[in-house]
């Protein structure tokens, strides 16, 4: 029987209760574990034989390995529970990271390819992955200045501090920023939200929805969400990311609120996900 497997799903109750009833449709039976359980009660492990990954985990149920068929996903991850040594500790590190990235499962969101947005700054990923490699794209990044923001007229906000990274002052500026909106790339479809009242609802022009859906590849991510800001032109606007996120937490509001949008857009990928006889990468 094929399985779905989420991490850390309780933190997304309306996200999860959504993956349990296309799991249900397709029939595959669904593990979860829980963030406390997760490095704790429930281990991954990983060997090779003959050449290839295996992987699986091994919790109250006993031993699960997973193959091909099966889809997984980390929802969310905490810190793993305490270790009698520090040794220990970068052991047991070193073993959910090698599980995130060799797992032979279809892997959504799989670490191994998403390492930059796990170890480096935001703005510096954002600053490196955009603007995109061609002349009709978009999306951009926002100004960014590392240091005493310039004199210049332009209003500069200070970037906020990011955990486990070292650096000084950053500060970013988007000339005439215009509303706020948030974007979901699920698989090759983009969504678009107002964050702010506005009389209509955003259309997504094809050129962003190529970009957001480029970015999201570039990112090594299946589902992303990009915080953006337009600014420039009604008839001619242009896009600037804000934010990249990786855990479904605009998601999760919009299914809260009965999104039928977002509902619609996560059954369909889901039902892809599970249905697909695509070989796991």
């Amino acid at each position: 029987m094929r399985h779905l497997v989420l991490i850390g799903s309780e933190s997304f109750p309306f996200v999860r209760d959504v993956l349990r009833a296309q799991a249900t449709r397709a029939d595959v039976r669904v593990v979860e574990v829980s963030l406390e359980e997760w490095g704790g009660a429930v281990t991954p492990w990983v060997e090779v034989v003959g050449g290839r990954f295996h992987a699986g985990l091994i919790g109250p149920w006993g031993e699960l390995e997973l193959g091909p068929e099966d889809v997984l996903w980390c929802l969310s991850e905490g810190a793993l529970p305490t270790a009698e040594s520090d040794y220990l500790r970068s052991e047991h590190e070193a073993l959910r990271d090698g599980f995130h990235t060799c797992c032979p499962a279809r892997v959504i969101n799989r670490r191994g390819l998403l390492s930059p947005l796990w170890t480096t700054a935001m703005w510096r990923v954002i600053a490196q992955k955009l603007p995109l490699p061609d002349a009709t794209s978009v999306l951009a990044p926002p100004h960014f200045h590392l240091g005493t923001p310039p004199e210049d007229g332009q209003r500069w906000t200070r970037w906020p501090e990011e955990v486990g990274t070292r650096q000084g002052e950053v500060w970013w500026t988007v000339p005439e920023p215009g509303p706020l909106r948030q974007a979901l790339v699920m698989g090759s479809h983009v969504t678009l939200w107002p964050l702010e009242f506005e009389e209509s609802p955003p259309v997504l022009p094809p050129a962003l929805e190529a970009d957001l859906t480029r970015l999201a590849a570039d990112c090594g991510a299946e589902v992303l969400e990009v915080l953006l800001v337009t600014s420039g032109t009604p008839e001619a606007p242009s896009w600037t990311a804000l934010q990249l996120g990786t855990s479904p937490e605009s998601l999760e509001r919009l299914l809260a609120q009965e999104d039928a949008v977002a509902l619609a857009q996560v059954e369909r990928f889901f039902a892809e996900r599970l249905t697909s006889t695509e070989v796991a990468r």
